[in-house]
């Protein structure tokens, strides 16, 4: 069986946007289930693990689309989950919750829920937004502006402009002049409502303000270079209707919202990262910078940047004698607190295959890594308030945390299966068979599966599975999407969700 990294595996599940529509209220539905008490009503038992209602929706709304396409789509939903949960019972029945990997991964995902938690209460429940800041947000939605202008990457470039629209050169000939077969009209025109471009570029928004219709503004330098802006046209809707206004409203609200959570985060953040005074250890950096370097650069690119020179140099310098001692180098100092090489690398290999980093220059390679680094240091200073605090006693954050480690254990079990498999087939006939190892793979974890269905007691409460709506049930047109959670000290869907590998059992 061809197996994908273990993260890979694990976190690239496929899940769905959230659903709409009302819910009725003989049903529940993902609407509904923070609020219903049958939400947290049992709606299965495997062995002594339960499956919750509201387990199951999350699950499911944010779950793959090949079972959702099938009919009776709900209950094989269920069937999956309880292999799953099997899987996940064999697991720690084995004591393999005692592996690092199953407990690097649960505490991670510890660390963002609670992490989550005092987000929660110190920033969105402290932001408020007035009902002027509203009303005036949904007004700017009904002007509509059209906008244009004219580009250089350089100062010289955009004085150039500049000097032909004071010799007499009008703004639509230089506007025209600067498209090609590569920059079309509309890399360099939008239509867009006040209020969105407000939010997206509050400056940029401050100058088209003071812009009359046909004005053409002075250069405006921004990070990605200079521009000459010209407001090509403004309208306003007049009489929205009430749709329109509730809509205009709430989108206007949750943008507000969302940009003061923003900036009250990077202050709460930049308050305790400079409460803690971290410095990055030169020495220690450039040590992991080749290290990392080493596994994600393109050979040549290593050799070009003396990467492996600049190692030996750091290591003569600090005279270390055995790989332990620079495993132990202090990378992060901190007032009460400092972060090892060992540490980081630990913290890095559980989360690389969804950092990325800039390959383009070593200054470039060096900034990013730099960036990641002082990610860690922050998700951890964040995940410590937060386990100070107590937030891993919440019920909501046990709950979770019950639903994310079946998750793992399932696919510690999973791997530890597939794993097995290879090493046997490479054995038998000296190298890896993919397309028997699958077939075979199937068949060991069919077998394992319907064993541990002799064994184990499995209940179904029949009644409630029949109240519970989803968004798409028996849907031939449900879409596949993959999205992982933004933010977080840990990628990973907002909830756990059944494997893609199941698909291969329909």
């Amino acid at each position: 069986m061809k197996k994908a990294p273990f993260l890979i595996y694990l976190f690239l599940i496929s899940i769905c946007a959230f659903p709409q529509g009302k819910a009725h209220r003989e049903i529940i539905s993902f609407t509904t289930v923070d609020s219903s008490k049958e939400g947290d009503e049992t709606i299965a038992t495997v062995g002594n693990v339960r499956i919750s209602a509201k387990e199951f929706i999350y699950g499911y709304e944010f779950g793959p689309a090949f079972v959702k396409r099938e009919k009776d789509s709900k209950k094989k939903y269920l069937n999956f989950l309880i292999n799953e949960k099997l899987l996940a019972l064999d697991g720690y029945s084995r004591g393999l919750d005692k592996r690092d990997e199953f407990k690097t991964y649960a505490s991670a995902i510890k660390g963002d829920l609670v992490t989550e938690e005092l987000y929660i209460d110190d920033i969105m429940k402290r932001t408020n937004v007035s009902e002027d800041e509203i009303e005036n947000g949904a007004n700017q939605k009904l002007i509509t502006l059209k906008i244009k202008w004219l580009y250089a990457d350089s100062e010289n470039g955009i004085k150039e402009f500049q000097d032909k629209l004071k010799a007499g050169y009008s703004f639509d000939s230089l506007f025209s002049a600067q498209l090609n077969d590569k920059i079309f009209a509309d890399q360099r025109s939008m239509e867009v409502d006040r209020f969105n471009l407000g939010d997206k570029n509050p400056g940029f928004a401050a100058i088209v303000d003071s812009l009359k219709i046909n004005q053409i503004s002075l250069p405006i330098h921004t990070p990605d270079g200079w521009y000459i802006v010209r407001v090509e046209n403004l309208y306003r809707e007049v009489i929205p209707n009430e749709t329109e206004v509730i809509k205009n409203k709430y989108d206007a609200k949750q943008a507000i919202a969302r940009n003061k959570m923003d900036s009250a985060s990077a202050v709460y953040v930049n308050a305790i990262m400079n409460g803690q005074n971290p410095v990055i250890q030169r020495g220690a950096f450039t040590i992991l910078r080749s290290y990392i370097a080493k596994y994600s650069l393109p050979d040549d690119k290593y050799k070009e940047w003396n990467l492996e020179k600049r190692l030996n140099a750091v290591l003569d310098s600090l005279k270390l004698k055995n790989k332990d001692d620079y495993k132990n180098l202090e990378l992060v100092k901190m007032n009460k607190s400092s972060i090892t090489l060992n540490d980081f690398l630990l913290w890095f290999q559980f989360r690389s295959e969804n950092i990325k980093l800039n390959q383009t220059t070593l200054k470039g390679f060096s900034v990013s890594l730099e960036n990641v680094v002082w990610r860690m240091v922050r998700d951890g200073l964040l995940s410590e308030i937060a386990l100070s605090r107590g937030y891993e006693n919440r019920e909501s954050v046990k709950e979770q945390s019950r639903w994310w480690n079946d998750k793992i254990m399932f696919a510690v079990v999973r791997d530890e299966l597939g794993q097995s498999l290879s090493v046997a087939d490479e054995i038998k006939t000296g190298k890896n068979n993919d397309e028997k190892s699958d077939v075979e793979f199937t068949k060991k974890l069919l077998h394992k599966v319907n064993k541990l269905k002799q064994t184990t007691k499995i209940e179904i409460n029949e009644k409630l599975f029949s109240k519970i709506k989803v968004d798409a049930e028996n849907d031939k047109r449900a879409i596949e999407t993959y999205t992982v959670k933004p933010g977080g000290s840990f990628p990973r869907p907002a909830y756990p969700s059944i494997d893609l590998y199941w698909k291969s059992w329909e």
